[in-house]
């Protein structure tokens, strides 16, 4: 089974409910080179602004928005850019073939590959205490696949929070922004629904991960673990962002 990466609820400390700051984006990291599985984003530097232009236009007006389903994958890439969906239980098989394509993550988490299971979950599990609609699952579509794929978990664990517990874009689309922009896109979005933060886990051997959240302006919450995920155990760090409407639009 493919666990998202729900962890106990955890209140967080003051200092979270400070203004955020400007986002730090790749500048303080120089030239990182690729970034690995869990984000599935590059670590090559790029000009804010070019972001910014990129994350607007994945949520350009003129752009419908609904679910795409199972054998007709629209809307399609325009102009250089996949579209933004909203995902439902119809769209598992399109999920499940990216899962495939995205075997190095799921052989860095679970050692083992995917599997069409796997798919199912992430469109169907929720913690015990929320329910389905809770659950919004999105993703990239492009060239009549998903390229991307991520969940947002309303009200949680707290009213005000959104919990991110799965992100992942396709190894050929990696190193162009793409996880950025695709993350830009989805916090605006949440912004417009209510929420007021954003939480999300990644490994503890994931290194890159770790430096691809910093550089969205995510703050280390604490580190919990190890938690066993298939045949293999990791520790995990939770990262918080607090946002506005305003930090929104300004990506």
């Amino acid at each position: 089974m493919c666990r998202l990466s729900w962890i106990s609820p955890h209140r967080v400390t003051a200092s979270c409910r400070r203004p955020c700051p400007r986002l730090a984006r790749c500048r303080e990291f120089g030239s990182c080179g690729t970034e690995s599985v869990f984000t599935a984003e590059s670590g090559r530097c790029f000009q804010p602004r070019a972001v910014a232009v990129r994350a607007t236009s994945l949520m350009d007006e003129d752009r419908p928005h609904g679910d795409f389903r199972k054998g007709a994958m629209s809307p399609v890439e325009q102009n250089g850019l996949p579209a933004f969906v909203r995902l439902s239980e119809e769209d598992v098989t399109a999920v499940a073939d990216l899962y495939v394509r995205c075997d190095d993550y799921f052989m860095l988490q679970d050692g083992v590959r995917a599997e069409h299971s796997d798919a199912v979950k992430l469109l169907q599990d929720v913690p015990p205490d929320k329910k389905a609609d809770d659950l919004a699952i999105f993703g990239l579509s492009g060239d009549q696949k998903l390229v991307a794929v991520a969940a947002l978990l309303r009200n949680y664990p707290s009213a005000g929070i959104w919990y991110l517990p799965f992100f992942v874009v396709e190894p050929e689309r990696r190193g162009q922004g793409l996880g950025s922009a695709f993350y830009a896109a989805l916090e605006k979005w949440a912004v417009e629904q209510g929420a007021s933060e954003v939480r999300l886990v990644t490994l503890e051997v994931n290194v890159n991960g770790e430096r691809f959240w910093r550089s969205l302006g995510f703050s280390e919450i604490r580190r919990v673990g190890p938690h066993t995920l298939k045949q293999k155990s990791h520790r995990r760090i939770e990262f918080s962002r607090c946002i506005t409407r305003d930090h929104a639009e300004m990506r």
